[in-house]
């Protein structure tokens, strides 16, 4: 034996057949089935981690018993083959290989082999869905192995049988099956079957929604596998433990869970489980309203699956594809994705499949006006799902015909399958469920029953806010809160309609808790983002390269961008293809240096501010004026020290965008004359005045005599972008009367407030070279001279090293550059320094003390307003990193008027003058000499003012 596993050890370390097969030959005399019998032990090791090693071991083996000549050995070699490539996915290749190795053993008449041997067709035949020819195959190996006294055997034949009932989501056999198995590996004292066994429980006890046993289960295996140094195994345990964690409503650890497991797998190239975690994550990433990462996963899964002639798991895939294209509105994609998944679910008999495609297809059916069927449809997969004991998929299927006999009016069947799915959300503690249910409930309650309809509404609000929670990455909170507002405004309307004071304050609160709430979050448990040591090394090397390709090319789209012209259009188009490559590739870096840091895990959910407070922190003269929508109109709520007034229905919401849209075309045209040579002068101001009056008339007019001097706007939707300043009543514009500064909501404002920041001694002052941009030189220099301690970098010198090393240490930073807002990926925004680009990511990783931040350029206060009024940008990363105060623009600005602005505007407020009145005077000295908007409007205040 000894000679033999020598010889092996050569063989193996050889490259090439032809090579291996010559050096057998030439020691023939080694050889004997014993040899063939170590390869195919090593053949079966190098299975659970290197499956490339256990291709090239099998083909050895098959050299070995040619040489040798023996039936044994050739059936033994074919056995390791089929193995081999089983797990490749190789399905056809696997079953040619079984079938050889089963007729060879037949031949000998050794049926305990030609039995091990079909343990592994019977798993390669499930995957092909073949089930009724597996599970037959299945009872002939058991009668085997009963026959012959092999219990662990045995219960390998169960651990099969278990997947195949899994496979066809029949689980609670799936279970019986797995704890047979179980059994009889403990028996037989095999740790590796019982960790396999326990992390196929684990995955029965998900579906069933017994996730204490699922954990226990999982924890299991995961010990087995890591003292086993299984690297591909406890990898897939790692990813089905990260899909309890997802039915339980812990959506951040299961997306850190799925991270983490796919790059294991991608590193060791196991196809097949890396299809099965992008199946998972699909799902997640749609329950989170993160669409394009989700088609992203179902398309890759889907295409591996088909590839692989797993047809089961390539139908998921297709519905998952139809669930993302129905949310995109996408209605003939979607059906035509669901009828291809019906054929195949059909085809295997999977009923619960079946039912969970019908769902969907009678909602699609039903918003085609084929109503009666819908529901038909609806109730049929509902009863399917209801008798095949699975609760939540039960209450998934109650939830969706509620939903469709709600809008046939029929709301007392409707209210009956909210009541049901709330039920079973209690028993699961699902958060998701008693949101939908609760909401459900509260929208089919009669109008003459208020108390009732507010309490579901709270609960349905509780529900959510709960879930929302446990996200840690802010753009999981954003995504995940996009469509699902709705229950505040209604709740909102429900409170005003009592008409009194307690009712109104209620409502205020409700209508802040709507807003801004990740980015409430974000400051209420701000952590310092994670030092360089915690980040792993390897990501931060692929994190540091990223963001200098990025440097580059957003270098490379400005020059084209500005050089105009049909070609530089179509580079510039180019260049933007690689941009959002590296930029999501950026981003999924930064969400799992996140998910893995654990300062983000304890960040919990912030407490928004009540009125009392929010009154408590107005200045003397103060008026908060806070926006909201409920069905359908602008409404307003006016807070002041001594009470609160609300006007909930100024304008409907489609006259503002109609007005807004108008208004736009003005303010936001490539360039305007000067205005000593501007011809058209009158006539442009004009214009602006009669769309900047209409706007005044339907969110101001009925209030503005409530205002005091200090006017702070909350605005929300598409009022972020209205310059509530420059309203016109046709007389005076309001900035001429009162100090407006801006919010994304009260309990922001109130953590700007609570900052105190209030020196203005040293300055950081920069200023790139741009060629459109003549006058930034001469502002940086004026606005330099202004302050005793004041660091100064214009053109090159203007670095992003300078800025990360000079900002966190100054009082005030003014940076006069080129800014670039990008609607398409709000948080990569930009703005030019002299050797890059400074983008929000960059800014979020500081600690600034600053009393003030102004980004003198074009579009530097212009947001991506989320739902939720989240504001995605410039603005939202400088909050974050601490500032108080920002002064940023809503558009292109003129640098020659921006240049006299900004030096009036820091003279007075080294003056004595406060933000606010300092940016009232300098506007109102700009408007005399400037008459247009267009030139003393742009710049706005965010947060503190005083």
């Amino acid at each position: 034996m000894a000679g033999a596993s020598e010889l092996l050890e050569q063989v193996l370390s050889l490259e090439g057949g032809e090579e291996q097969e010559r050096y057998l030959r030439e020691h023939r005399h080694l050889l004997s089935l014993e040899a063939v019998e170590l390869l195919k032990a090593r053949a079966d090791h190098a299975l659970r981690d290197d499956i490339a090693s256990a291709l090239s071991i099998s083909a050895t083996a098959l050299a070995v018993a040619e040489i040798l000549d023996d039936p044994r050995a050739r059936a033994l070699s074919a056995r390791a083959r089929a193995q081999a490539l089983h797990q490749t996915g190789d399905l056809d290749g696997a079953l040619q290989a079984y079938d050889r190795s089963q007729d060879l053993y037949q031949g000998l008449g050794d049926e305990v082999e030609e039995a091990r041997t079909l343990l592994g067709k019977i798993d390669a035949l499930a995957q092909g869905s073949r089930y009724d020819e597996a599970l037959a195959l299945a009872d002939r190996c058991y009668g085997v192995f009963q026959a012959h006294e092999q219990p662990l055997n045995c219960g390998k034949v169960d651990l099969n049988r278990g997947n195949i009932y899994h496979r066809l989501d029949r689980h609670p056999e799936a279970l019986q099956c797995y704890l047979r198995a179980r059994q009889a590996f403990a028996t037989a004292g095999d740790a590796l079957l019982c960790a396999m066994a326990d992390m196929n429980l684990g995955n029965s006890y998900t579906n069933l929604n017994q996730f204490r046993q699922a954990s226990q289960s999982f924890r299991r295996a995961s010990q087995a596998y890591q003292e086993a140094n299984l690297t591909a195994l406890a990898a897939m345990n790692e990813s089905n433990e990260g899909y309890l964690h997802y039915v339980e409503g812990d959506f951040t650890a299961a997306l850190s869970l799925f991270s983490s497991a796919r790059e294991r797998l991608a590193a060791l190239g196991v196809d097949r489980n890396l299809a099965t975690v992008d199946l998972d994550a699909g799902e997640l990433y749609c329950a989170l309203n993160l669409l394009d990462e989700a088609s992203e996963c179902y398309q890759r899964a889907a295409k591996a699956f088909q590839e692989l002639g797993i047809h089961s798991d390539a139908a998921r895939a297709l519905t998952g594809l139809a669930v993302v294209a129905a949310r995109r509105g996408e209605a003939p994609r979607a059906l035509g994705y669901l009828q291809e998944a019906a054929a195949t679910f059909a085809a295997e008999g999977n009923q619960l499949w079946a039912a969970i495609v019908d769902l969907h297809r009678a909602v699609l059916e039903f918003d085609a006006g084929n109503f009666t069927q819908a529901l038909d449809r609806c109730c049929l997969a509902r009863e399917s799902l209801a008798r095949q004991a699975l609760p939540g998929k039960a209450a998934h299927g109650q939830l969706v015909e509620g939903r469709l006999r709600e809008r046939t009016g029929d709301h007392r069947g409707a209210a009956a399958c909210f009541r049901a799915a709330v039920r079973v959300g209690r028993q699961l503690r699902s958060h998701w469920l008693l949101y939908e249910g609760y909401y459900g409930l509260a929208r089919v309650t009669a109008a003459d029953w208020p108390e009732t309809k507010e309490r579901y509404l709270r609960r349905a609000i509780a529900s959510l806010e709960r879930q929302r929670a446990a996200l840690i990455p802010e753009e999981l909170k954003i995504a995940f809160v996009g469509d699902k507002l709705q229950p505040y405004a209604d709740l909102v309307v429900l409170l005003l309609e009592r008409g009194d004071e307690d009712s109104t304050r209620q409502a205020f609160e409700v209508a802040e808790r709507a807003k801004s709430q990740a980015l409430v979050d974000l400051l209420s448990g701000k952590v310092e983002a994670p030092r360089q040591g915690a980040v792993p090394a390897e990501v931060a090397v692929r994190m540091a390269r990223l963001r200098a390709e990025l440097n580059s090319l957003y270098s490379a789209v400005d020059r084209h961008e500005r050089s105009g012209g049909q070609r530089a259009h179509l580079v510039a188009e180019g260049l933007h293809r690689d941009v959002r490559v590296r930029e999501q590739a950026l981003a999924r870096l930064q969400r799992r240096v996140e998910l893995a840091t654990p300062e983000f895990a304890s960040l919990g959910q912030a407490a928004f501010a009540s009125l009392p407070a929010v009154q408590h922190a107005l200045p003397p003269e103060g008026t908060l004026l806070e926006y909201f929508i409920a069905r359908g109109e602008v409404g307003a709520f006016l807070v002041q020290s001594g009470g609160i007034k609300v006007f909930p229905a100024l304008a409907s919401y489609e006259a503002v965008s109609h007005a807004l849209d108008r208004l736009g075309f003005q303010l936001r045209r490539p360039t305007y004359p000067a205005p000593e040579v501007d011809a058209f002068a009158s006539h442009r101001l004009e214009c602006s005045r009669l769309h900047l009056s209409e706007l005044h008339r339907l969110l101001l007019e009925p209030l503005q005599a409530e205002l005091t001097r200090r006017v702070v706007v909350v605005p929300t939707g598409l009022l972020y972008y209205v310059p509530f300043h420059a309203l016109w009543d046709g007389a005076h514009y309001l900035v001429e009367g009162h100090e407006v500064s801006y919010a994304p909501s009260a309990s922001v404002l109130a953590f700007c407030l609570g900052k105190g920041q209030e020196r203005w001694e040293r300055a950081l002052v920069l200023a790139p070279d741009d060629a459109q941009l003549p006058h930034i030189r001469r502002e940086a220099e004026a606005v330099a001279r202004l302050f005793p301690q004041a660091e100064s970098a214009v053109g090159p010198r203007a670095t992003t090293a300078l800025f990360k090393a000079s900002a966190p240490l100054t009082d005030v930073i003014h940076i006069a550059s080129h800014g670039v807002f990008r609607g398409d990926n709000p948080l990569f925004s930009t703005i030019k320094l002299g050797d890059g680009w400074l983008s929000v990511g960059d800014v979020y990783g500081l600690n600034l003390q600053s009393s003030l931040v102004t980004l003198s350029a074009c579009d530097t206060g212009v947001n991506h307003v989320a739902p939720g009024d989240e504001l995605l940008g410039l603005a939202r990363g400088f909050i974050y990193a601490g500032t108080p105060s920002l002064l940023v623009s809503l558009w292109t600005v003129n640098d020659e008027a921006t240049a006299d602005l900004m030096e009036l505007f820091y003279k007075r407020l080294r003056a004595g003058a406060t933000r606010g009145a300092a940016l009232r005077e300098a506007q109102l000295h700009t408007m005399a000499h400037r008459p247009h908007p267009y030139y003393w409007a742009p710049f706005v205040l965010v947060g503190r003012a005083w």
